[in-house]
């Protein structure tokens, strides 16, 4: 009795003949497109092994099972099974029929597609892949750090490389070596890359959390001595809570960031010509009740105490 294989079905781009369209995936005349099912075969139609991530390891076949009927057609040699796939349009499901460990199952595919490449286009193929090996060994993650730049080039050889291997590489040694090299590095550089990326989000986070909490505290502040500066030119007798509100000022700076605070100010000042625009030409009983209401303000703030610390309720126990 038969059994069949409960496997998950390879879902990849839709594919098309390069020889029928008159395309092909590269800008070189040499270049085409044909069926792949990415396994090698060492005797008969017997499976040596399995390419990652290709369309028979998505199927479920494995190394050492026998394909015996492959789309409806009865398989006698390797040579046979590698011209039917050949003829096989690419993208096309089909039911393939293997043995495994004595046993008859069956599993459904979908044809994939491998590049075919020969002369200056093989060898510009491998050029490239030559290149991005060696930008990334540039990028060297084993200091520990990469930079902005770094990370985002990063990002770029690792869409590239995406988008390559929707094709299945040339069959071609060097390609092959140069393939598994990228692999290794990307796979590598990826885990070290979302790190950066994670620790770049949380800075960024703690950095705007604290400008927003240097902000909320030392914002009014800074308001406040600024008036008091326009408001001491006219009245003597607002300079002493002036400075008095200046040495509040340095305490309070003290628990942040000195680049923090001294863009808080600046913008704050910026913001402020306007302010100090209309106190200046403000009338005098004007500008005195927006002193004295300024001046009231900054004594309140120096002369407050901080609040005792509050006892917790007494318990049963506690008597």
């Amino acid at each position: 009795m038969k059994r069949t294989l409960i496997v998950p079905m390879l879902l990849i781009f839709a594919s098309y003949q390069a020889a029928a369209q008159g395309e092909t995936p590269t800008s070189q005349d040499t270049s085409s497109t044909r069926a792949y099912l990415g396994i090698k075969i060492e005797s008969g139609a017997l499976i040596g092994s399995v390419d990652n991530n290709g369309p028979a390891q998505a199927a479920g076949i494995e190394r050492g099972d026998l394909i015996i009927r492959f789309d409806g057609k009865e398989i006698r040699n390797p040579a046979e099974l590698s011209q039917i796939v050949a003829d096989t349009p690419i993208g096309k499901e089909v039911m393939v029929t293997v043995v495994r460990e004595g046993q008859e199952g069956t599993t459904t595919l979908k044809l994939g597609q491998r590049l075919v490449l020969s002369g200056t286009a093989l060898d510009a193929y491998r050029q490239k892949l030559n290149g991005m090996v060696q930008e990334l060994e540039s990028l060297d993650a084993s200091k520990g750090s990469w930079n902005s730049g770094q990370l985002r080039r990063f990002s770029e050889l690792y869409d590239q490389f995406a988008e390559l291997k929707k094709i299945a590489p040339p069959e071609d040694g060097v390609v092959q070596n140069l393939w598994g090299q990228l692999e290794r590095e990307f796979r590598v550089n990826k885990v070290f890359a979302d790190q950066m990326v994670q620790q770049r989000e949380a800075q960024r986070d703690q950095a705007t959390a604290s400008e927003r909490s240097i902000e909320q505290q030392l914002g009014p502040l800074y308001v406040n001595y600024m008036t008091l500066q326009v408001c001491a030119a006219r009245f003597d007798q607002l300079d002493g809570i002036r400075s008095g509100l200046r040495e509040f000022l340095k305490n309070k700076e003290a628990a942040f960031p000195r680049e923090l605070a001294d863009r808080l100010w600046n913008a704050i000042a910026v913001k402020f010509q306007k302010v100090e625009g209309a106190l200046e030409r403000a009338g005098s009983d004007q500008l005195r009740a927006e002193c004295e209401q300024a001046g009231n303000q900054a004594t309140a703030l120096i002369t407050q105490k901080p609040e005792p610390a509050q006892d917790p309720p007494l318990r049963k126990k506690d008597f």
